[in-house]
């Protein structure tokens, strides 16, 4: 889970912050171990742009790093969701 915002006052940042973190996944797909990147998001409020920064990002996704937004008015129902698969594996 890593927590990062969109929610820029200029909206050319905020995309370049988003192929920024793409470009960071597609570092990580040069391991050897498959991922799951959650991003905890603060997104912007137009809905265009944050479609924009999901699909810059999600283009960078793959079978090696699989990336999943959490919105932040879905934080804590994720973590509660976290908590009992971590519970149901063992990892308490």
């Amino acid at each position: 889970m890593e927590p990062v915002t969109f929610q820029l006052k200029n909206p050319a940042r905020a995309k370049d912050k988003a192929y920024k973190w793409a470009g960071r996944i597609t570092a990580l797909k040069t391991g050897d171990t498959p991922l799951h990147l959650y991003l905890l998001t603060a997104a912007p409020a137009n809905s265009d742009l944050r479609n924009s920064i999901e699909q810059i990002i999600k283009s960078a996704s793959s079978t090696d790093v699989q990336v999943d937004f959490v919105h932040e008015n879905e934080a804590e129902s994720f973590a509660r969701k976290m908590q009992h698969k971590m519970e149901a594996a063992g990892h308490e």
